[in-house]
């Protein structure tokens, strides 16, 4: 009789060691999941349960989306700042896009059942703004403007011509001719 209890308690703990031993198989997530400020990917071997992130986003900012769900059920909800579902599907629609509406934190919950699928979320910031600077108004004060010297020529010439006048004579003769400065170069 002894021999036969001890007998039924060694398969009972052996019968709940491999229970347990089941249950650790098949584990909550085998995957891979990357959660950086302007990303979430997650690649699913097996899920159990659910996996969430928040990406910080502007208005205008554009998700896009790769979601395929190979087995099980694999879902995922996007959420705006305000509590509005942007996104609610299971991964039919395998490419897609989603624009922020407005400035804030988007909520992404996925959630499993022996799911084995892959969701790649990647942010496209809106560009910075282009617009120019405003430029400031005029004020009825005198404005001075800087006047900058002249270009220089670019090849430098030298004068160097010489100016000969004879002597100046005193004639009383009207008909005397008077001789003209010359110019030697």
């Amino acid at each position: 009789m002894k021999q036969q209890k001890f007998f039924v308690i060694v398969i009972t703990v052996c019968a709940l060691l491999l229970s347990l031993a089941g249950c650790a198989s098949s584990s909550a997530f085998d995957g891979s999941s990357a959660k950086n400020a302007d990303s979430y990917h997650l690649d699913v071997k097996i899920m159990n349960g659910t996996d969430t992130h928040t990406l910080e986003l502007k208005q205008g900012d554009t998700l896009k989306i790769l979601f395929e769900t190979v087995k099980g059920a694999l879902e995922m909800k996007i959420t705006s700042p305000d509590g509005t579902s942007l996104y609610q599907g299971d991964g039919t629609v395998t490419e897609f896009t989603v624009e922020a509406p407005v400035d804030g934190p988007y909520a992404i919950v996925v959630a499993g059942q022996n799911a084995k699928g892959r969701i790649h979320v990647d942010v496209e910031k809106v560009p910075a703004s282009t617009e120019p600077a405003e430029t400031p108004e005029l004020s009825n004060s005198t404005v001075e403007e800087e006047i900058l010297p002249a270009e220089a020529p670019t090849r430098e010439t030298t004068d160097t011509s010489v100016s000969i006048a004879p002597p100046v004579q005193e004639h009383n003769n009207p008909d005397a001719v008077t001789a003209e400065p010359v110019h030697i170069r």
